[in-house]
């Protein structure tokens, strides 16, 4: 984890006798840039095409025998339902069963580590959650397994009407935490039209809601938005609803952070009274808002469709003085819940909100401690570079899982970056693109890499070395590039072999880890032992990728590594030509 001449090719950029001119030195950054632009694209137009067939097979393929296992007494199926778009089943006699939904296209957009999944869940003439299954997923498929493999998490939804389920009382599956989340996610989405917010999980309280509603006695998430809940007294009778506003205000950020507020509404869906309930903004600034009785009731009388109507500076909404950025970024999210109320659709075309974890905090600390290593003297003290790696193998690696792979990079091409929920890994990879192309240090692969952290961990356990061969170094060296075009080749094909197995980078989430994925990082390290850096040196496809635009010695003129690329690029049109002809 140093700039020491670990790798040979380091010490041979130092005494690079002549430097291109500038303008040729920007001009080949620009071609190397345009290449790696043109082949996200291609990629992702061509994983767009694949869908949509796959989509079409499957939708026209889905047969009675794969509704067995929740229906076992089905014998056909009827019609689409022009309410919700599921398929009605049925059984004997034509009695109705239930239905079934498939969550693709509509919530495609919910990315979870690196792809969106297509769930089948089927419902029962209730409308309770008869079972629930993966029909196809493009999330890493270690993590998939990982979720299918849990026992309690879609068996937790079965039986529970679709109005009874709390999202953010559901237990992510560890070691898989975005795909099992995105999984929730992308249940609501398909079968609400609205998504939860996963930012505020703390659930409403009755006292809460008593405030509007002495009498109440029971809250019941409605059946037709996951953010609406119906209030009943004792004798079951609904006295109105409240409706929660984080799903929709979570991007609204008040003085320091965004609030969850509740809106109540009566029986003739008109509003009796406003109140906050969760806030990420300064608390004293909070408590202003909650104190101020005025500011509660303006909004009173109006209906949803009513507050999705008003305009703040026409309406001449102030807020509460002391705390007005908080207290007019409520209003702002009172009006963003009227407006996703009045559109039940809003949730597929509007981009997710923003969602900052403890996990994406720690992620994005690290990465500037490593900046901080990479530009200053201290990378020379060898303790902090030692506990360091430490740290980075432990917490990045084992804890938070968060590396840079090929599986990653090509989930993220196709589906597009999940950076309001995984922002955490959006920023580490952001930074691993940027830092070198800017400042000329490749500092993933040398200071934040938990693999490469490893590797030089190890070099030094044994006292001797082997000395590779020129010719047989210059010829490993050909593997990462051979790599690469077998992942554009899988890729382009839509062939269904997990890419993630070609590196050893899953090995740090053991539960999801795969025998040649562990295989790979046990043999990485164990030829690091005698050759410093061999796995980065000679079989890192992603490696290749981060160095390719950085600058240093060899960005000076056009070379092998543009010859490679090229040819990569070229491959890829070649093949998305191919399948579509």
């Amino acid at each position: 984890m140093t700039d020491a001449p670990i790798l040979p090719q380091i010490a041979a950029e130092k005494a690079e006798p002549r430097r291109s001119s500038r303008a040729t030195r920007l001009l080949l950054m620009g071609f190397r840039l345009s290449l790696l632009v043109v082949i996200v694209w291609v990629i992702r137009d061509q994983h767009q095409w694949l869908s949509a067939q796959r989509r079409g097979q499957l939708q026209s393929s889905l047969s009675i025998a794969d509704i067995h296992d929740f229906f076992p007494a089905a014998t056909e199926f009827g019609n689409w339902d022009i309410v919700h778009g599921g398929r009605l089943v049925r059984g004997e006699n034509n009695k109705p069963l239930g239905y079934i939904f498939m969550t693709s296209p509509t919530a495609d957009e919910v990315i979870g580590y690196s792809g969106p999944t297509n769930l089948l869940i089927a419902t029962d003439a209730n409308h309770a959650i008869a079972g629930m299954k993966i029909l196809t997923s493009e999330d890493t498929e270690d993590h998939v397994a990982m979720v299918v493999d849990d026992a309690n998490f879609f068996s937790g939804f079965v039986g529970k009407p679709l109005s009874d389920i709390d999202a953010n009382n559901i237990d992510a599956v560890s070691g898989a935490t975005l795909t099992s989340k995105a999984i929730v996610e992308t249940m609501f989405l398909r079968m609400h039209g609205t998504k939860p917010s996963l930012k505020f999980s703390e659930a409403v309280k009755l006292e809460e809601v008593e405030r509007f509603f002495p009498t109440v006695k029971r809250l019941q998430v409605q059946s037709t938005s996951a953010t609406t809940l119906n209030v009943f007294d004792s004798t079951d009778q609904k006295l109105g609803s409240i409706v929660r506003t984080g799903a929709a205000s979570e991007s609204l950020m008040g003085y320091q952070g965004p609030t969850d507020a509740i809106i109540a509404l009566g029986p003739d869906d008109r509003v009796v009274g406003v109140a906050v309930h969760q806030s990420y903004d300064n608390k004293e600034y909070v408590d202003y808002v909650r104190d101020d009785d005025y500011f509660a009731k303006l909004f009173n009388g109006n209906t949803l469709g009513d507050l999705a109507a008003i305009d703040i500076n026409e309406a001449q909404i102030e807020g509460v003085s002391g705390a007005t950025m908080t207290s007019v970024t409520l209003a702002e999210g009172l009006i963003a819940a009227g407006r996703e109320a009045a559109s039940k659709t809003v949730a597929t075309h509007e981009p997710r909100s923003l969602q900052i974890a403890a996990r994406d905090i720690s992620t994005i600390a690290i990465v500037l401690f490593a900046c901080v290593l990479a530009f200053t003297r201290l990378r020379a003290k060898r303790w902090v570079r030692i506990v360091f790696q430490v740290l980075l193998i432990g917490y990045l690696g084992f804890v938070n899982g968060d590396l840079i792979s090929q599986a990653l990079l090509i989930g993220w091409a196709q589906n597009g970056v999940p950076w309001k929920n995984a922002l955490g890994l959006t920023f580490l990879t952001g930074a691993a693109f940027v830092i070198p192309l800017i400042g000329r240090r490749q500092v993933y692969c040398h200071h934040i890499c938990p693999h490469g952290a490893a590797q030089q961990l190890v070099r030094g356990l044994l006292p001797w070395r082997v000395r590779l061969p020129s010719w047989l170094s210059k010829s490993l060296k050909g593997v990462p590039p051979l790599l690469l075009a077998m992942i554009v080749i899988i890729t382009m094909q839509g062939v269904a072999a997990e890419i993630a197995h070609f590196e050893p980078f899953d090995a740090y989430v053991i539960q999801a880890a795969g025998v040649a994925t562990l295989t790979i990082a046990i043999l990485g390290l164990v030829a690091s032992m005698f050759v410093p850096m061999a796995y980065c040196r000679f079989a890192c496809p992603t490696g290749a990728v981060l160095d390719y635009a950085r600058q240093h010695g060899q960005s000076d003129r056009f070379g092998r590594r543009d010859y490679i690329a090229a040819g990569l690029v070229l491959l890829a049109i070649t093949l998305r030509v191919l399948t579509t002809m």
